[in-house]
């Protein structure tokens, strides 16, 4: 902690008795007689300093990096240790669209990086570079030599030696909620370019997830002071994309199985006091699946994913329970509970075609909770929602750009830099807007 703020310090030792001012991080014979836990800790800054070698315009790479993490924090899917998407991963994604698009404006290339998003076929691996082997003897992501790596659900390659997929954390729910605001987004961007909208600003719009369920996982975790709280709940976020695994497997008693659909975690926790932070995960219940009461057995998660941490105090603790949408402590609600009440009603009867980021409203009348087993009694299937399947398809050809782009191409300097400054200006509000 300095200032308030909360430091990662992370620790690199190098086989030098000095440090020279002239060190050149991305030489991969730096990593030779390192070990792994400091070749990791360097991976970091060395992938960092590649990508800004890499990018074909460092300023339109920053500017619209600006604007995808806005928009990702404000869709609500920001954040590696949920199972979403950090810092780096974001960065190699736009990093491979500016490459693609060298000498576009900030505006095309926002709008490109959607499509290329929205069509990817995953689990097809997304790389900026080629992946070599420095021959010092460190793991390189390679699905052919290691079968795990080929289980990864949306690899993201790190472009520096030793590479490796900087997304291993995602998971099939929180990768399916990525897909529908990709297409989301790729949607208005169309309509922005139709002159349908005229804003950039709707692309920004905050999530709707805390009134997009009926029902909810709560998760509360607590600690005797500031202090413990902190480490505890470090590690208990660092397990809730287990839990997220554990609702994507939920079983009826007869061993039916997907059950539950839409899952999503939130990424940003609630603090409810200094010593109890809460966390929220939603998900709607499939009808014809369930056929009654739906057991959400937790006890196997706190036991076995969080409890066991050595590190644990008697007053560390971790409760999870399924609630419904009206139990929902108020702190959720950003502009309050009556406008939350207000937009849910205007989701609930809009056309389900336009909810595109993951509706699945559903009539939560019956909801219960037993110690040990959660059961939750579905009254009305979840609208289907639709996302591009697994596929080992063929990634469409990049060595050109549509047809549509050719005469885009010829914008005017003075078109691309008042294209930049408007999305630049856009990004400037939602970051001071956030700050407020």
């Amino acid at each position: 902690m300095y200032e308030g703020l909360d430091i990662d310090l992370l620790f690199a030792q190098l086989d030098k008795g000095t440090v020279p001012r002239d060190l050149d991080i991305l030489d991969d014979k730096i990593l030779a007689c390192m070990d792994d836990s400091s070749a990791l800790t360097l991976n970091g800054p060395r992938t960092t300093d590649l990508i800004m070698q890499l990018v074909p315009n460092q300023k339109n790479f920053l500017t619209v990096l600006r604007c995808v993490r806005i928009w990702a924090k404000r869709r609500g899917i920001y954040g590696n240790k949920i199972g979403f998407l950090g810092g780096v991963n974001w960065s190699i994604l736009v990093a491979f669209v500016c490459k693609l698009q060298p000498n576009a404006a900030p505006g095309k290339i926002l709008r490109k990086f959607f499509w290329w998003m929205k069509h990817w076929k995953w689990p097809m691996p997304l790389k900026i570079n080629n992946i070599h082997d420095a021959g010092l003897k460190k793991k390189v992501w390679d699905p052919k030599k290691d079968p795990r790596d080929g289980k990864d659900l949306m690899p993201i390659i790190t472009p520096s030696y030793p590479a490796f997929n900087s997304s291993f954390n995602v998971t099939k729910s929180t990768r399916d909620m990525m897909k529908i605001e990709f297409e989301r987004a790729d949607l208005m961007c169309e309509k922005l370019k139709k002159g349908e909208l005229s804003e950039w600003s709707k692309l920004f719009d905050n999530t709707d997830f805390f009134v997009r369920y009926d029902y909810y996982m709560q998760i509360e975790i607590s600690a005797g002071n500031e202090e413990n709280l902190r480490s505890w709940s470090g590690w208990c976020e660092s397990r809730l994309r287990k839990l997220v695994e554990l609702l994507e497997w939920a079983s009826t008693p007869s061993g039916q199985f997907g059950v539950l659909t839409n899952i999503a975690p939130y990424p940003k926790c609630f603090e409810e006091s200094e010593t109890m932070q809460q966390h929220f995960i939603g998900f709607a219940v499939d009808k014809q699946k369930a056929k009654g009461e739906l057991p959400i057995d937790v006890d196997y998660f706190e036991k076995n994913e969080v409890n066991w941490w050595d590190q644990k105090t008697e007053d560390m603790v971790i409760n999870c329970q399924v609630i419904k949408w009206k139990d929902l402590p108020p702190i959720v609600h950003k502009d309050g509970p009556e406008k939350a009440k207000a937009l849910r009603k205007q989701i609930r009867g809009g056309n389900k075609k336009e909810r595109k980021s993951g509706a699945g409203l559903i009539d939560s009348s019956k909801v219960s909770a037993t110690s040990g087993s959660k059961r939750v009694a579905p009254d009305s299937p979840a609208p289907e929602v639709k996302v591009e399947p697994d596929s080992a398809a063929k990634r469409p050809k990049v060595e050109s750009a549509p047809a549509e782009e050719s005469a885009m191409a010829e914008e005017s300097a003075l078109a691309k830099e008042s294209e930049a400054a408007k999305i630049s200006a856009t990004a400037a509000e939602t970051t001071n807007s956030e700050a407020r």
